[in-house]
């Protein structure tokens, strides 16, 4: 069988008056990497897409080549849709494929740093060479691009094109600004096509995220967009709206997201986590913690919700819900973290709610702060973290009557304090933390101890600590005991407590 060779720039071939919509078309200035997605009215045939890949422009074949025992077509076809990328440093592939050696004018991103249409970034030509593009070379890209989607569209029509900005800017034409005019039929068809929600999941994520870039290119309203299209490509509109109408009963709210989670799982999840939080933050708490109740008994709520649980926390401490609380600690406890980090054993159960204690302390909401963190901590690991260990040293800072002007709490400080010791010679600062405590209990044996375990474990605070026990009035009374005037405050003087 003979194949037709695909166009190169300037070769026209295919009907002017037959359109396809092309958003992003224009003057791109990319910044590191080019990609491009083609929706097609029907999928191509295997003869199709042999023909249409044949003759991709050479900075877009990453995709296209693939490795040499892979199957190209399956790889990068995905039912109608068709994904071609650049590699890295895309501007330097297309001097390359279409530079002719003259020099400048210089393309490149925007740049904050930058005057637009400044030559070049400086006397640096290899990284000029890496990040920019002439101009020439720049529109002999373009030119093939457009060339080659127009002969596309003779071997199977194209439902759209969207060129997915990698943030460097572009100056849109005239077929760019003509598409936006087709949004509305566009979405029309979409919806009216049983194919659009049939296709497979690949196709599917990236239909989606095509769809969410022409909706922000034509600032559609999404109120206006059929709400089964809406459900099917972006659940998290109404999962959002749903979940903070309190008219909306919580069984219809959960049984959407349990019927859209398989398929939406990372529009919807977020979405959740936030909502929850907004919630409580709102005086919904109780809400909130209804939902939070029906995620616990979910088989996926930790691989969901597992960098989310500082949002959940919240809820649950603003609701003051003990037993939610408690067996929302239960299923934390015991559990093998590795997952977050296979090449540590860490603690973040403990770290990602105690994060989320620590904004609070800045904000200054103490109270609810310690709360979290007492929370945090009663996270057992089944064996101890060994790094990633500022929780502890931050939980110690919150109880501290200095810092929070709450009253000395010696059973709480306690129970911190047993949770945070055995992990300060991996983290010095947690003896300072807790010296300051003991000093506010009066016992300044106890604290000399704390500080005699800073220095020999090499705290890198030693100068700051001596001032602020020389200087802050807290620490008055401190600075007169004995063993503290014993103390030599350099790495290694320190004794065994």
């Amino acid at each position: 069988m003979v194949v037709r060779q695909l166009p190169h720039p300037g070769k026209k071939t295919s009907r002017p008056d037959d359109f396809f919509p092309f958003f992003g078309a224009g003057k791109v200035r990319y910044d590191a990497w080019a990609e491009l997605v083609l929706r097609f009215r029907r999928a191509p045939t295997p003869q199709e897409q042999d023909r249409i890949l044949q003759d991709v422009p050479g900075p877009l074949r990453r995709a296209a080549d693939g490795d040499e025992d892979s199957g190209v077509a399956d790889r990068v076809f995905m039912g109608r849709m068709l994904s071609l990328g650049s590699d890295q440093y895309v501007n330097m592939h297309i001097e390359q494929a279409y530079g002719d050696g003259t020099p400048g004018p210089w393309r490149h991103a925007h740049d904050e740093d930058d005057e637009e249409g400044a030559d070049d970034r400086g006397e640096d030509d290899d990284e000029r060479g890496l990040h920019d593009v002439s101009e020439a070379a720049a529109t002999k890209f373009e030119a093939h691009i457009e060339a080659w989607l127009r002969e596309v569209h003779t071997v199977c029509p194209i439902d759209f094109v969207c060129r997915l900005d990698d943030e460097g800017g572009t100056e849109f034409s005239a077929w760019h600004r003509q598409s936006l005019q087709a949004i509305d039929s566009l979405v029309m068809r979409w919806a009216a096509d049983p194919g659009t929600l049939a296709m497979p999941q690949e196709g599917h994520e990236r239909f989606q995220r095509c769809v969410g870039a022409i909706f922000d290119f034509g600032d559609v309203d999404l109120d206006e967009v059929p709400e089964d299209f809406m459900d099917a490509f972006f659940p998290e509109r109404r999962l959002a709206r749903w979940l903070e109408d309190p008219v909306v009963p919580l069984q219809r709210v959960l049984a959407f997201y349990d019927a859209q989670r398989a398929r939406n799982a990372e529009q919807l999840v977020p979405v959740l986590g936030s909502g929850l939080a907004a919630l409580a933050r709102a005086g919904h708490a109780g809400r909130a913690c209804d939902v939070i109740e029906h995620l616990l008994l979910r088989p996926d709520f930790l691989e969901d919700m597992g960098h989310l649980l500082g949002r959940i926390a919240y809820a649950i401490l603003k609701a003051d819900r003990p037993g939610l609380q408690t067996s929302f600690v239960a299923l934390l406890c015991g559990r093998d973290e590795r997952h977050w980090n296979r090449d540590a054993e860490s603690c973040n159960y403990t770290n990602n709610i105690a994060g989320h204690a620590t904004e609070l302390m800045q904000g200054g909401e103490w109270a609810l702060a310690i709360r979290m963190f007492d929370l945090a901590l009663s996270i057992d690991s089944p064996r101890p973290p060994v790094e990633r260990l500022e929780p502890y040293a931050n939980a110690l800072y919150a109880l501290q009557n200095d810092n929070s002007k709450l009253p000395v709490d010696a059973e709480l400080n306690r129970r911190f304090l047993a949770k945070a010791l055995p992990l300060g010679p991996k983290n010095p600062a947690i003896f300072f933390n807790a010296a300051c405590l003991y000093v506010e209990m009066n016992e300044f044996d106890e604290a000399v101890k704390m500080v005699k375990l800073a220095i020999r474990n090499g705290y890198d605070g030693l100068a700051t600590m001596k001032s602020q026990f020389d200087k802050l009035p807290m620490f008055a009374a401190f600075r007169k005991h004995p063993a503290y005037l014993a103390l030599r405050f350099h790495p290694g003087t320190a004794k065994d407590p």
